[in-house]
């Protein structure tokens, strides 16, 4: 008998947590997407103000400690950008070796296409396709942001925030290299939150777990993800983190911090099949009251 491999694992758990709620015979299934960026031009913002990006299951946001407070578009296709690090394969036959990905757990030729990064400046005086002066809405010289000087804080966070409830979350990272300097790998983690009250505010979620994007490569780890290696020029595939590992029925948002330069495509989420919703939602509240009840 073959071992389970580690998404295996996780769908078991998953399907074992819904059973337990009393959700396992929804009507609905619970069914992956993937969100990517195509369709996108390199060095649009991706944020709601600028009306390039839109996606009924999430909104997504960024903070920028050393630049503008929005993610962009960075297309790995394009040849001589401000970041070699993030030009990849153009075509899945690359002869240009230099262009395929140095590491990580995503084949070598693999095209990656649009990814989102946090720029390091939002300057728009040309016009990208023809050249002459002017903005046309589009960043000049998309190049994602990097460890600064006096840094005591990430360089940045991309917020997904979700319309509804989530059972799992996986996403790709592009050209991290947590494990060389001590700022990328203290500053470089992962957020889940959970709903715990209407509204939109901070005080309406609640913090699940975080945890270090270092642990991925750190075989102590409970995250540890075989075949994740990090570097310059690196492309890796997270695979899908499930609320049952997280301990909780559901979440809501995902924050994705980055103590240095790289970038994130591929975010393959689940959302609770429309009729568990509310039962998830109602398991979660109550695992919630009884944990404020206990006695210190």
């Amino acid at each position: 008998m073959q071992p389970f491999s580690r998404l295996a694992v996780r769908a078991l758990a998953v399907g074992a947590a819904l059973s337990a709620a009393g959700l396992a015979s929804a009507p609905a299934a619970a069914q992956t997407k993937t969100l990517t960026f195509e369709g996108l031009q390199h060095g649009a913002r991706v944020d709601p103000a600028y009306g390039s990006f839109s996606n009924p299951d999430v909104v997504i946001r960024a903070s920028n400690e050393n630049g503008p407070d929005q993610a962009a578009i960075f297309d790995t296709r394009r040849t001589g950008t401000a970041d070699p690090d993030l030009e990849g394969p153009r075509t899945a036959t690359e002869t240009n070796t230099a262009r395929l990905w140095r590491v990580g757990n995503i084949p070598r030729n693999t095209v990656l296409g649009n990814v989102l990064i946090l720029p390091e400046n939002d300057t728009d005086v040309r016009n990208n396709t023809t050249g002459a002066p002017g903005p046309d809405g589009l960043l000049d010289s998309p190049d994602d942001a990097g460890e600064f000087a006096g840094q005591t804080t990430s360089v940045g966070q991309f917020r997904f925030r979700f319309t509804g409830a989530m059972t799992s979350f996986g996403f790709d990272l592009v050209d991290v290299d947590v494990e060389i300097t001590e700022i990328a790998r203290r500053f470089s983690y992962v957020i889940f939150q959970q709903r715990v009250a209407p509204g939109e505010g901070d005080s309406s979620f609640r913090e699940v777990t975080r945890f270090a994007i270092a642990d991925l490569i750190n075989p102590a780890s409970r995250w540890f993800e075989p075949g994740v290696v990090f570097g310059d020029h690196s492309a890796n595939r997270v695979s899908p983190i499930t609320a049952q590992e997280l301990g909780v029925a559901s979440f809501d948002r995902v924050y994705i911090n980055f103590g240095g330069s790289g970038a994130v495509d591929n975010i393959a989420y689940t959302p609770v099949p429309e009729p568990a919703t509310a039962g998830l939602l109602a398991v979660a509240g109550a695992a919630l009251l009884v944990r404020r009840r206990r006695p210190a």
